[in-house]
């Protein structure tokens, strides 16, 4: 489904900058907007940080095939963004413990982000 979303989205806008208003997969540099999403092809899931400018658009460096969770597109059937959504649905619990047990809780959270993070990707 994103290909054929990037597709629409270069038939609609032919240009060479790739931007990620709509979400996507980046090759490697790319224009992202304050509040995205970003889940790299090493699993790690973060946030663009919000830097108070009029423009929002940073051109950064992404390991190719990072995926991007639009701030602009709304989830069907929702009021929320994709990015709202997946912040809102993602595990924010963090522990300073070491143990077999929180070293679990930990591994199934980070589990559980990322396929939330999927889910929210594929629509």
């Amino acid at each position: 489904m994103g290909s054929i979303n990037e597709q629409e989205f270069y038939d609609d806008y032919d240009n060479d900058i790739q931007t990620m208003a709509q979400g996507g997969m980046t090759s490697s540099l790319a224009y992202v907007d304050d509040g995205e999403l970003l889940n790299t092809p090493q699993g790690v899931i973060a946030e663009v940080p919000e830097e108070g400018k009029p423009t929002d658009s940073n051109l950064v460096d992404l390991p190719e095939g990072t995926r991007i969770l639009s701030d602009k597109r709304k989830v069907p059937g929702s009021k929320e963004t994709f990015a709202q959504m997946g912040k809102r649905l993602m595990s924010k619990k963090k522990t300073n413990r070491t143990d077999k047990y929180a070293e679990n809780a930990a591994m199934l959270n980070e589990m559980n982000d990322q396929m939330i993070y999927d889910k929210l990707f594929a629509i």
